[in-house]
């Protein structure tokens, strides 16, 4: 996804997240998300 760049910042003064780490917060983001909604 974010093959073009090694790291991304959120917002301007945050410290540079990797790449793989912020991929890896998208994932159990999205998952908390599905098991969030199958509730109701």
């Amino acid at each position: 996804m974010w093959t073009s760049l090694p790291v991304v910042r959120l917002w301007p003064e945050s410290p540079p997240v990797p790449a793989d780490q912020l991929d890896a917060e998208t994932a159990r983001l999205r998952s908390y998300l599905k098991q969030a909604t199958a509730l109701h």
